[in-house]
């Protein structure tokens, strides 16, 4: 038996091989440009529609026009206001004494309605 008559490898089955997946990645490439030029168009869109001041294009205008949102205080900015301690504020929090105030998730800060804050000052709550 010669070993000249085995090659190592057979380079027509590489060959085919390497057309058949220079031809994949050349079809995914293509597909890929496709998808990327659909994306490209349609944020061309959006900035248009945006731009054109019809609101956003995503979602259509609300027919009940909203008032200002009211500020939101943290509870170390209450508590200089009303001149008491942190944890004072957090217990009004927790009581329901400042109406509106939320706990960003569980065990997170608190925030305040600046509309809350003055009417506790106002109603004589806390003298500062």
């Amino acid at each position: 038996m010669t070993t000249a008559s085995h090659a190592p490898y057979a380079p027509h089955v590489t060959s085919i091989r390497s057309r058949r997946t220079r031809a994949r990645l050349i079809a995914a490439r293509q597909a890929l440009e496709a998808a990327t030029a659909a994306i490209d168009d349609a944020l061309a869109a959006l900035d248009d529609a945006t731009l054109a001041g019809r609101g956003s294009a995503l979602r259509p205008p609300s027919p009940v026009p909203h008032g200002p949102m009211p500020a939101y205080l943290r509870v170390p900015d209450v508590a200089r206001i009303l001149s008491v301690g942190e944890g004072f504020v957090r217990r009004a929090c927790r009581d329901g004494s400042l109406p509106g105030a939320k706990q960003l998730g569980k065990g997170g800060p608190w925030v305040i309605p600046e509309p809350a804050v003055l009417t506790y000052l106002r109603d004589g709550a806390v003298t500062p």
